[in-house]
């Protein structure tokens, strides 16, 4: 069995679910495998620590998206790398995107559709549940009817993690519920980068940004990925 995990935590699975064990391997390695819920994974002090800086960092760079970049006009630039299920080679390309305040939060606006548009914040889809928590000692994972999807953190630039030093590594992946079984299978797989720059204007941004999926490819071993980092203020 594959011991495993992205650019947090090596994971060795179990048939309770993920344990954390010493090293780590590529994160995409996980697609296609199966987990378990384990009802007393949760996060660990230190992810807690993290989450807590990470929840912050991610409402101060939402009030600043949106009174900095979004009332004035600001662009910014981001490179995007992408891979379908049997390439090899990646193609990639710069793109500027325009940040729009729209009910209620920061989203992205592009020409193209090769950019993710939606923004973390500590209210988004994948952040909210953690970070609207006060008591961070919780269970790692979030559910829905047919899907479960885990979260790691780990320090940037600490052996397990290939962030900068002032960036935190978040990964997470999903797996879907098959037919009658108590199991995932883990189709999706996203890593962040999230900076806690004494910089205002960098300071919760995702400069790193990967998304990876097995669910369109016919071949088990083969993933699709989009790879977005950010570059900076447009000129």
């Amino acid at each position: 069995m594959k011991i495993i995990f992205g650019l947090l935590l090596t994971l060795s699975f179990v048939s309770c679910g993920p344990e954390v064990v010493e090293e780590l391997d590529g994160a995409e390695a996980q697609l296609g495998e199966t987990w378990a819920i384990k009802s007393d994974d949760n996060f660990t002090a230190d992810e807690q620590s993290l989450l807590t800086s990470v929840c912050s960092a991610l409402i101060a760079k939402e009030n600043y998206f949106s009174s900095v970049y979004a009332s004035s006009g600001t662009d910014l630039n981001y490179t995007v790398e992408t891979k379908g299920c049997a390439q090899e080679v990646s193609a990639k390309n710069t793109y500027v995107v325009n940040v729009v305040s729209q009910a209620g939060t920061v989203v992205f606006e592009s020409d193209t559709s090769g950019i993710i548009t939606d923004v973390l914040t500590n209210t988004s889809r994948l952040m909210k549940t953690f970070c609207a928590a006060s008591d961070k000692n919780m269970n790692r994972y979030t559910q829905t009817s047919n899907s479960t999807s885990w979260y790691f953190l780990g320090s940037g630039n600490s052996g397990k993690c290939k962030a900068a030093s002032d960036e935190v590594c978040l990964n997470i992946f999903t797996g879907y519920k098959a037919s009658n079984s108590d199991k995932y299978t883990i189709q999706n797989v996203e890593e962040f980068y999230v900076s806690l720059s004494s910089s205002p204007a960098k300071y919760g941004v995702a400069t790193y940004r990967a998304q990876k999926n097995s669910v369109s490819c016919s071949d088990e071993e083969e993933f699709t990925t989009k790879a977005q980092t950010y570059v900076g203020v447009a000129n």
